[in-house]
């Protein structure tokens, strides 16, 4: 028993050495001098950053946060108000969601980002993830809301457009952005240019609102079959109120909420405004003309969307949901922006193109289940109705233009007689013009 006593007595002898040998070391240790050095040792540059962009130049702010100080600080208000997004220890939700907007407002890199805010990757990558989501969760209220149906007062006004498209609510289209996906999945995102895309379909206002946003689609996807699941979504499908509907190019079908183009005709505005290109002839060529150009808001807005957040141009290195999101997150802050600032500055992309309005053959949307051309009775009125009165129109120009030549004519030979005749053929042109106001295009 003596033994056993004694052999645990040395056990814990060692154990005790053993401890003393280990703080020897680590107050040894501690005394040595430091070689390593932090990468991150300015811990208030963040809080720099956000207040230089609010108490600085306006110019900085739009620069870098793509949009002005009032709408940063509103954006950040909604968010708290909301309890989407919430202070942290050390990083304030202002400096939250600064560091996800200027990581998608010039395309930003992590490691880039972690030198201006001076924090990990791993704490930037986490903030980016939450205010994405925060973002994705706001648009419920900012995308989802019903559009309004009331035309825009420049619009409704024209001549051009009123008489003829007062139900109209928007145009639809979709564009390409670049997307990462792994290799098995190349073929099915690779579009017809060759580029690995996926296909964004877009419901726009002519107040250049989101109405309708839908992301993921591979980019060999066809614009029509991009709607037809927008329509059937058996979580969030896209309805156009009654009586409505949305102009639409020849990609899609002529189906019932929908006012597409006719084919075989000229469409394009380059078409019509090419040196040598003549003005419409035809009945169809009018339509789609005004068609053409009252549709171009969507086009616009491509612009203005892409213009201001270029992540969107480029393909970027996160998973497909997360790239879906960077789309529907970039939408919400456009509408964001636009309520609550309607004359912001807009950065503008010329290169901005939707999938170039493909025409797609007649079997593909025939195979589809909604019936097609269930529209075309409302776009063969508007056509007929709009080239008479831009018959009478031209008639009625041609004529003005021919008594006006006869007046210069007769004032140049100065007789009184035929000055008396002018005078009563313009008055009678004047009040005629009272009459066919309307019919001016």
């Amino acid at each position: 028993m003596d033994d056993i006593d004694m052999f645990y007595d040395d056990e814990e002898l060692e154990c005790y050495l053993i401890r003393i040998v280990f703080v020897f070391i680590f107050f040894w240790l501690r005394q040595l001098p430091h070689t390593r050095r932090v990468v991150h040792p300015f811990r208030e540059a963040g809080s720099s950053f956000v207040q230089l962009m609010l108490e600085g130049h306006p110019r900085n702010c739009m620069d870098l946060l793509r949009m002005d100080q009032q709408t940063y600080m509103t954006l950040c208000t909604t968010l708290r108000s909301r309890n989407l997004l919430e202070d942290a220890r050390e990083i304030s939700l202002e400096e939250q969601v600064a560091i996800f907007l200027l990581t998608i407002g010039h395309n930003e890199r992590n490691r880039a980002t972690q030198n201006t805010f001076q924090h990990s990757g791993q704490t930037i990558s986490k903030y980016v993830s939450l205010v994405l989501r925060a973002l994705c969760i706001l648009g419920r209220d900012f995308i989802r809301r019903r559009p309004n149906i009331e035309l825009p007062s420049s619009i409704r006004r024209s001549e051009r457009f009123g008489p003829y498209f007062q139900d109209c609510l928007g145009a639809i289209d979709g564009t390409h952005v670049p997307a990462w996906v792994t290799t098995s999945n190349q073929a099915r995102f690779r579009n017809r240019k060759g580029v690995i895309s996926q296909n964004v379909m877009a419901v726009v206002g002519f107040d250049t609102r989101f109405h309708y946003v839908l992301a993921g689609w591979e980019g060999s996807a066809t614009d029509s079959r991009v709607l037809y699941n927008a329509l059937d979504h058996p979580t969030d499908p896209f309805v156009v109120p009654e009586g409505k509907y949305y102009l639409a190019d020849g990609g899609y079908p002529n189906i019932v909420g929908f006012l597409t183009p006719y084919r075989g005709h000229r469409y394009h505005m380059s078409e019509f405004s090419a040196p040598g290109a003549r003005t419409p002839r035809t009945k169809e060529e009018l339509f789609n003309h005004r068609h053409s150009s009252l549709r171009n808001v969507v086009e616009r807005t491509f612009g203005m969307l892409k213009g201001r957040f270029p992540i969107l141009k480029m393909q970027v290195h996160y998973q497909l949901k997360k790239q879906v999101q960077i789309v529907l997150a970039t939408c919400v802050l456009h509408n964001f922006i636009i309520e609550h600032n309607p004359n912001a500055e807009q950065f503008v992309d010329e290169e901005a193109q939707s999938n170039d309005n493909v025409f797609l053959s007649e079997p593909e949307i025939a195979r589809q289940t909604h019936q097609r051309g269930s529209n075309n009775p409302l776009r063969t009125a508007i056509t007929s109705q709009m080239f008479t009165d831009y018959q009478l129109n031209s008639k009625f120009i041609y004529q003005l233009y021919r008594s006006s030549f006869i007046c210069y004519l007769l004032m140049y030979n100065k007789s009184n007689v035929y000055f008396a005749y002018v005078c009563l053929t313009s008055t009678l042109f004047l009040n005629r013009t009272t009459k066919m106001k309307h019919l001016f295009c």
